[in-house]
């Protein structure tokens, strides 16, 4: 008789993860862009021996854009599972051969809310790519910031570099572009049909009433 365990869904985890790692690093080429940590240490030291560029960098996202815009207010017992935007970046960064984020925090006194902030993230510039800015909206929760800002700058590394964050959400839209894709063909079929129908009318009403122009039908059709 077959049995499972939790040790044993573990080991299987453990072993789907490793197997999909070595597909995607097999898909590379060897080019594979994970640092090591002398690599990583030297890309961070960027931070502290260009305090200039660092302040002038956050400094110019402090100041662009018009306006003060909110993190959403998010129903929390709705949701099954979380996954850490922070964690995901500093993932992402490593996969694409990236300094880590550097956190900075923009406070701001609101009338009606009273302290708020946002998120600015800077990623130091690599030997092939320049340095990368985002901000996250406003919010009284630091935490909450700090994750919008996150997602700020995820999007930013995908635009930038065309990869994608694979998780279930990937899935999900992955759905949604076939069935748009089914619909669209669906669509284009009718599209077609009432084409030929419309024709097969115009020649049937051509047959039987001679004496009327197209130009008559044209004017009746529309």
């Amino acid at each position: 008789m077959a049995s499972t365990s939790h040790a044993a869904a573990s080991i299987g985890e453990a072993t789907a993860v490793e197997h999909i790692n070595g597909l995607i690093a097999q898909s590379r080429q060897g080019n594979r862009a994970n640092l090591t940590t002398p690599q990583r240490r030297m890309l961070n030291q960027w931070y502290v021996q260009n305090p200039v560029e660092v302040a002038r960098l956050t400094s110019t996202v402090e100041n662009a854009g018009a306006g003060i815009d909110f993190v959403q207010a998010k129903d929390w017992s709705a949701v099954g599972t979380w996954v850490e935007r922070q964690a995901t970046l500093r993932k992402l960064c490593n996969e694409l051969g990236r300094a880590s984020p550097l956190y900075h925090l923009q406070t701001f006194q609101s009338r009606s809310r009273g302290p708020i902030q946002r998120c600015i993230i800077l990623i130091a510039p690599s030997p092939n790519a320049a340095a990368v800015t985002a901000a996250g909206r406003y919010s009284a929760d630091e935490h909450l910031t700090r994750e919008d800002g996150a997602t700020e700058m995820i999007c930013n590394l995908i635009e930038f570099t065309g990869k994608h964050v694979y998780d279930f959400n990937y899935d999900l839209l992955e759905k949604a572009r076939l069935r748009i894709s089914d619909l669209q063909w669906e669509l284009g079929a009718l599209q077609t049909r009432y084409r030929q129908m419309n024709e097969m009318w115009r020649s049937y009403r051509r047959a039987r009433y001679s004496d009327i122009s197209d130009s008559e039908w044209s004017e009746e059709s529309d």
